[in-house]
């Protein structure tokens, strides 16, 4: 699933045990889902990122300001 974790807001009151009672019971879904989500772009000077469908590639220019 990437690393990235779940986070699963619940009801106030409701015990941890049925809300892990829970997640087990729908525990395929849930690894169904996180393997659907796509991981994070690793963000360094010379990789390609799509921005709307059309790559572009980063460039680190430290003399310019908000580069």
């Amino acid at each position: 699933s990437g690393g990235q974790g779940l986070r699963v807001t619940v009801p106030p009151g409701l015990r941890r045990g049925e809300v892990e009672k829970f997640l087990d019971r729908h525990q395929d879904w849930l690894e169904q889902r996180l393997a659907k989500v796509p991981t994070k772009p690793q963000v360094r000077p010379g990789i390609r990122i799509p921005i709307r469908g059309v790559p572009h590639r980063i460039v680190h220019e430290p003399s310019r300001r908000g580069t």
